[in-house]
């Protein structure tokens, strides 16, 4: 299995020599389908770009960097390039929160009073909560605040004032255990909790935790503004139509719920690392994977989501795929794995507008249909 992971990603670094171009060695009709219904997807969301890789172990690859990563200056996408992932950090933070569980340095079961003193419920709420959003913590990500964030970039903004803002919310507080609603400050308390029970700041302890063990060498957790690698991501401005540049962006307020970059060729590897468990104990992943169907959201928490897509320890199950996807400004993420072939989907559209829309959870759902019909009941 490693020599064929090593050769797909050899494969992956020889598609970026040629820009804008599609490298398959999957069936010409298959191939033909996949181009067309991503061509499509494209024209409907104009996108400014787009990079996909799929794998397929037994049946081969379709690898493709389409469209301009500058709108400036027009230089073509490539597949190596890196982007921000947005909430597909969850899951790399849930990830060494749990290998600090496996060590003993925290329990899942552990009230976050332990850290959090004095905060709402926080002798009540357990780490276990805060990964399956189970907290019944108020999301201070409001739409207000995310319209703000979305047109000030750099407003100065912490995880810490964000976690003050939720603890202010004491009326809306929910009974923990009870309910899965998805709260992105739930990850970003995460963040802290590794900080002092991993004794390194979050960066470190995912670079040599996570990272580093599976060549992930594009990842990172950004300290400033700035993305490398010279793709841009944009965001549709309907006022003067026309694309407004969301590249830099202060990393502070999104923390462990979002603030992470990464890349098509690392991203393909941490997939399946994260839904097999490999850099778990084995006991430690299989309740991670234990899931509960969403209750509703913060805007309308009393209604249920849809059967098909459950949240276990910082993982998103739908249907029988696993992984997660991720919004943030300027791009769009979709990262899945089926357990049941090995197949691995990997989307970035380099565009998200301010009302938070995903670009790119359309097509993975139109390409699983496609691929792997048996394996979708959405």
């Amino acid at each position: 299995m490693k020599a064929i992971a090593l050769t797909l990603l050899a494969l992956l670094c020889a598609a970026t020599a040629r820009a804008d171009e599609t490298r398959t060695n999957l069936a010409p009709d298959l191939s033909r389908e996949i181009d067309a219904v991503v061509a499509a997807h494209i024209a409907e969301y104009r996108l400014p770009s787009l990079a996909i890789g799929i794998w397929m172990p037994g049946s081969g690859f379709y690898l493709s960097a389409r469209g301009d990563a500058n709108l400036e200056t027009h230089e073509p996408r490539r597949l190596d390039q890196p982007f921000r992932i947005g909430s597909i950090t969850k899951t790399m933070y849930g990830t060494v929160i749990l290998q600090l569980a496996d060590e003993g340095r925290l329990s899942v079961t552990d009230p976050i009073a332990k850290w959090f003193p004095g905060f709402p419920n926080a002798e009540r709420i357990t780490i276990d909560d805060l990964l399956r959003m189970r907290s019944g913590i108020p999301d201070s990500w409001t739409q207000e605040l995310l319209q703000k964030y979305f047109a000030e970039p750099m407003m100065a903004v912490t995880a810490e004032d964000m976690i003050e803002r939720a603890a202010k919310d004491v009326a809306d507080f929910k009974p923990p255990g009870r309910a899965t609603i998805y709260t992105n400050v739930n990850f970003v308390m995460l963040g802290h909790i590794m900080e002092v029970a991993g004794g390194a700041p979050a960066e470190t302890q995912l670079r040599e935790r996570v990272f580093k063990p599976l060549g992930m060498n594009a990842t990172l957790v950004p300290s400033g503004p700035e993305l490398p690698g010279g793709l841009r991501g944009y965001g549709w401005n309907a006022e003067v139509k026309k694309y407004d540049d969301k590249t830099e962006l202060n990393p502070g307020p999104v923390g462990g719920a979002g603030a992470a970059i990464s890349s098509i060729g690392d991203l393909y590897s941490f997939a399946s690392a994260l839904c097999t468990g490999r850099l778990l104990q084995p006991h430690t992943q299989a309740a991670r994977m234990q899931s509960e169907p969403f209750a509703g959201t913060e805007a309308d928490p009393g209604k249920p989501g849809p059967a098909f897509v459950r949240y276990g320890e910082a993982v998103g199950l739908l249907s029988r795929f696993c992984g997660h996807n991720g919004t943030i400004m300027g791009f769009s993420t979709e990262m899945f794995y089926l357990p049941s072939t090995g197949a691995t989907f990997v989307i970035n559209a380099a565009r998200l507008d301010a009302d938070d829309t995903s670009m790119s959870s359309g097509l993975f759902v139109k390409l699983a249909k496609l691929l792997f019909p048996g394996d979708v009941d959405w």
